[in-house]
């Protein structure tokens, strides 16, 4: 490239190590840069991710848009950490840091006042059991009180779903319902939380739980969707990225940090060729305070291979500007004055030093000066203060979902309609019963969905009822209340594996069978959501819809109750049929069963 006016090489190097400093010189070189080229490109290379964390804070607080391709990782972004704050608190009612974060994200935006007005000397209850007391909502301001109120009926909502939806439906319906788009300043945000969603969709389906730890894996191995508004003007990627580019001015930002070392290794090995065939050389991890001469031989070797790379990707980074390079670190100076020390031999700094430094410049600096940012943290506030978070405005009070976009009016016409056994109005305090449903229905769902032929060896059922007391665990049942539940539970489940026709409604002998089956049909001008518990066809050739009731019943007449739940579930079972008719001609027939009664109801469906 031709010459240009002004030193086309600058070293800009510290004291001392300070990433924070370091990163305000970056982002002073960027705007220079921009000032003196502005049509130009700008790049910021470095040699590991990591060591653009503190720059892309500084640009982002600082209003400059970036393109950064795979750098910066997925679980730094705050919609990604409240998302798997609402995942965890939907999947176990009883994680509190989980639900004091859902209710502190933008979307629910209660105070820290609030919170600990919420929660304090209430350690043994779950944060949902306080929501449900009138007493402790009374502790709260009037503004909390009412964000309580809107947030609570969608959180109700989908805790109650959860078991029939899948995990992401259900954390993406409550996300949406709760007004967590409305908090994000741009796409970029929303692309995020797209590529969480997908994460959920990959890992589990209707009923599934979450597992937390594999999810949280899951998401560190993502990257952050690039800024879908930056231009190309100002890029962040390593090293290797760059190879083939150039850009009007690169800066090299930590250039005297070191790459992470590596765990001993249990073996050294070299593979190496001559005129006598393939060798390999090989050595063993040393005892402690030895190490064979092959082992060093191999370790030397190494060490000048990684050097030798090193070199080959300074010389890539420095080759991609056009104009002007810039070139970041540290070099401490010793105690003698006129004294410098060297850079880490494992660093890019050290293949420049000293060819390549002005040592009197460094020489020259004032000793132990820092840039003012020496004294603040990357947030702006001191370390381990409540500063608001910047970008992330509460929604404002009273905020309500607004009317869907002119270009989809046309559902208006079709309404949804959902089971009305499904959306139970949630009792925060939690009931029992409505536990032991929620259970009972996950096991047998399990067993008919692999057959219940397949429950072959002894340990089978005592895992089963092993399975059982964990959900009700993870719903967070009181202590007083689940031996009792559990109880409830294996009570159920003994009862329908003893009854024959309980397992012959769990067989896997059935054709074109389905366990919690979701169906949707357009009915009457309305779209039919329905989930059916149980469907098979006989080797009559009938179909059968069956519904489980974890009902309970005490004094009176057991048919009398049976024949009142028949006609309270009529029309519900009648609708399942009306959506299973219009998929095939088999005749139906309609059933209840009531594992804890050792119940049944069955009636005919007429079809059209």
């Amino acid at each position: 490239h031709p010459p240009s006016h002004g030193p086309a090489v600058a070293q800009h190097l510290l004291g001392e190590r300070h990433d924070v400093a370091e990163a305000g010189q970056v982002l002073s070189l960027v705007k220079q840069a921009r000032a003196e080229f502005p049509q130009g490109s700008v790049a910021i290379l470095v040699r590991a991710r990591t060591h653009l964390i503190e720059i892309a804070v500084q640009l982002k607080q600082a209003g400059l848009r970036f393109q950064a391709v795979e750098i910066e990782s997925l679980n730094r972004r705050t919609v990604i950490q409240d998302l798997l704050a609402l995942a965890r608190a939907l999947s176990h009612p009883g994680d509190r840091i989980a639900w004091l974060a859902v209710l502190r994200a933008p979307y629910c935006g209660l105070t820290l006042a609030d919170l600990h007005a919420l929660v304090r000397d209430s350690d043994s209850r779950t944060v949902i059991d306080l929501l449900g007391d009138a007493q402790c909502r009374a502790r709260l301001s009037e503004e909390g009180q009412m964000r309580i109120e809107r947030a609570g009926s969608v959180l109700e909502t989908a805790l109650c779903q959860q078991a029939r939806r899948s995990l992401r439906s259900s954390v993406e319906g409550a996300w949406i319902a709760l007004g967590g788009p409305a908090c994000m300043p741009d796409r970029t945000g929303l692309e995020d939380a797209e590529s969480f969603f997908r994460l959920l969709e990959a890992l589990g389906k209707e009923g599934d739980s979450l597992d937390i730890a594999s999810l949280k894996q899951q998401v560190e191995k993502l990257f952050a969707t690039p800024d879908v508004l930056a231009d190309a003007s100002l890029q962040l990627m390593t090293i290797h990225k760059a190879k083939g580019l150039e850009f009007d001015t690169v800066i090299l930002p930590g250039l005297s940090r070191v790459p992470s070392q590596d765990d001993s290794q249990l073996l050294h090995w070299l593979e190496y060729g001559d005129e006598f065939g393939q060798k390999l050389v090989l050595a063993p991890i040393s005892a402690q305070g030895e190490e064979s001469a092959a082992a060093s031989y191999l370790r030397r070797l190494e060490k000048i291979k990684r050097r030798l790379e090193d070199g080959r990707l300074l010389y890539v980074a420095v080759t991609r500007a056009k104009q002007r390079l810039h070139l970041l670190g540290h070099i401490e100076t010793r105690d003698a004055e006129d004294e410098l020390a060297e850079p880490p031999q494992d660093s890019l700094l050290a293949h420049l030093y000293p060819h390549a430094i002005d040592r009197e410049a460094l020489l020259a600096r004032p000793p132990g000066v820092l840039p003012s940012a020496r004294r603040s943290n990357s947030s702006g506030h001191p370390r381990g203060s409540a500063g608001p978070a910047r970008g992330r405005p509460r929604l404002a009070e009273g905020w309500q979902l607004p009317e869907p976009p002119a270009s989809i009016q046309a559902c208006s016409t079709a309404p949804v309609a959902t089971d009305q056994e499904d959306v139970i109005t949630f009792d925060w305090a939690g009931e029992t019963a409505r536990y032991v449903g929620t259970v009972v229905h996950r096991l047998l769902q399990h067993i008919g969905a692999m057959g219940l032929e397949r429950l072959e060896q002894p340990g089978d059922i005592p895992e089963l009822e092993r399975i059982g007391h964990n959900l009700l665990k993870q719903m967070a049942v009181p202590e007083d209340r689940l031996e009792v539940a559990f109880s409830d539970v294996c009570k159920a489940l003994q009862a329908t594996l003893a009854d024959e026709r309980g397992r012959w409604i769990l067989s896997g002998t059935h054709s074109d069978a389905g366990c919690e089956l979701a169906l949707s049909s357009r009915v009457d001008e309305r779209v039919e959501h329905i989930v059916i518990d149980r469907t098979f066809v006989d080797e009559e050739g009938m179909r059968w819809i069956i519904d489980y009731k974890a009902s309970t019943h005490k004094g009176g007449s057991l048919d009398e109750f049976l024949d009142r739940e028949q006609e309270r579930y009529c029309e519900q079972l009648e609708r399942y049929a009306n959506v299973m008719a219009r998929m095939g001609r088999h005749p139906i027939r309609l059933g209840l069963y009531f594992p804890l009664l050792n119940g049944w109801r069955e009636w005919a469906y007429a079809m059209d």
